[in-house]
């Protein structure tokens, strides 16, 4: 019974150390939905998650709450559906590229993002971010079939690019403040532009915009 008493504790310490390990990795690769599952004991991940080119499955990260890294899934041309139900934070890049057939994007508490860059989404129409990304240095979205930036709600962005997009023809920000640049051109066709509260800019481009209404707007570099 004694041998019994220091053998349970030392089983817990070595199942905690293993379930510390699983969460922090220079690369976690996914390569199916179990691979994602395995992950929800995580609140915090340390590292990147890329998605393996090969997956077919839906990924959902759920459990995570803040990835100490990247999220990214290159070419990963089977996936339909990503989401993480508790994400609150990407600390570096949320990276999409290639994703052809990728029609859902479901982060409903995601607010904080480093670096938001999605190139290449032509099924993607629409965003599942319920609360909303309030925090990003950078934003670059081209080649998707978004109608609308809804789920995109900045107040202060250094870099924001959004070119390419044919059904996007509204556009709604609370922007107060761009340090470096904003660059809209080549989305739909009668894009309105509404940036209500901005009212200072580093540098502004605006091309193929139907609309474009800044009527806080005070001074341009």
């Amino acid at each position: 019974m004694s041998m019994l008493k220091y053998i349970l504790p030392a089983l817990a310490v070595a199942g905690q150390a293993a379930a510390q390990s699983s969460c922090s990795a220079a690369t976690t690769t996914i390569q199916n939905a179990g691979d994602a599952s395995a992950l929800a004991a995580c609140q915090t991940f340390t590292g990147t998650i890329a998605i393996a080119t090969g997956t077919t499955d839906n990924i959902a990260l759920d459990g995570i709450r803040k990835i100490q890294g990247s999220l990214i899934a290159d070419n990963v041309t089977q996936l339909t559906q990503m989401s993480g139900s508790s994400l609150e934070t990407i600390t570096d890049t949320f990276d999409l590229n290639g994703l052809t057939i990728l029609s859902t994007l479901n982060f409903p508490r995601l607010t904080n993002v480093k670096t938001i860059r999605w190139e290449a989404l032509p099924a993607l129409q629409g965003l599942s971010f319920t609360t909303g990304v309030q925090t990003a240095s950078s934003v670059s979205i081209q080649n998707t079939q978004l109608n609308s930036l809804t789920g995109i709600n900045l107040q202060v962005v250094d870099t924001f690019f959004i070119a390419n997009n044919p059904y996007l023809n509204q556009m709604a920000l609370q922007l107060g403040n761009i340090s470096t640049s904003l660059t809209l051109e080549a989305n739909g066709r009668n894009l309105s532009a509404v940036f209500p509260n901005l009212q200072w800019a580093f540098n502004m481009t605006f091309r193929n915009c139907s609309t474009i209404s800044i009527p806080s707007l005070a001074s341009v570099n």
